[in-house]
């Protein structure tokens, strides 16, 4: 599975794998840190996502963008995850 090339088809994939799994009905977030090497730390975006119901749904030049909670979702699993090179929550 190549989450950064298609994110959104693969957290379809990964929901229906753990709905198989777990029979549980689960909703998946895909992200990713963004960053740069003269800033210290890093911002975590999110990058797919499957299940996660939209809030409102636009379109501009043919392209349609659906605005969702997901980058919300992720900074809190971000903040709660930690990121490198700490690894670990970020209250330690």
């Amino acid at each position: 599975m190549d989450l950064l090339a298609r994110p959104d088809a693969s957290a379809r994939a990964l929901r229906d794998a753990l709905i198989t799994y777990s029979g549980a009905p689960v909703a998946v977030v895909i992200a990713d840190s963004d960053g740069r090497a003269d800033r210290r730390g890093a911002t975590v975006i999110s990058t797919g996502a499957a299940d996660i119901t939209p809030l409102r749904t636009t379109e501009q030049g043919g392209k349609r963008q659906e605005e969702t909670f997901t980058d919300l979702i992720t900074v809190a699993a971000g903040i709660f995850l930690g990121q490198p090179p700490l690894r670990g929550p970020a209250w330690r």
